[in-house]
């Protein structure tokens, strides 16, 4: 898996994540315990660190692993509340998705 796929899993996006019987994304863990934004947090920045593409074999991922930590440093934190509240999707999709 590329690591586009590795960051969604780790975000619990829909494709990547259980489903229950109404159709919401299940962002638990397999122990019961519900996922936090803190744990995600963990799981992306430990995703980036190994993500080590060469500078001269892979040009493009070595930018695009820059853009990312750039993004993720300046808006990570902001991005991660949705997994603090128990049920609220983690997607805007879904979010809006609810408000219909």
């Amino acid at each position: 898996m590329g690591i586009a796929g590795r960051i969604a899993e780790c975000l619990r996006y829909p494709e990547y994540s259980k489903r229950s019987a109404d159709n919401v994304t299940d962002i638990t863990q397999t122990n019961s315990s519900p996922l936090t934004s803190f744990q995600v947090r963990r799981e992306r920045e430990e995703i980036l660190q190994q993500f080590m593409p060469d500078h001269q074999q892979n040009p493009a991922q070595f930018t695009l692993k820059k853009k990312l930590q750039k993004l993720w440093d300046k808006y990570g934190t902001n991005l991660l509340h949705c997994y603090d509240i128990p049920g609220l999707p983690a997607d805007n999709l879904n979010i809006e998705s609810m408000l219909e």
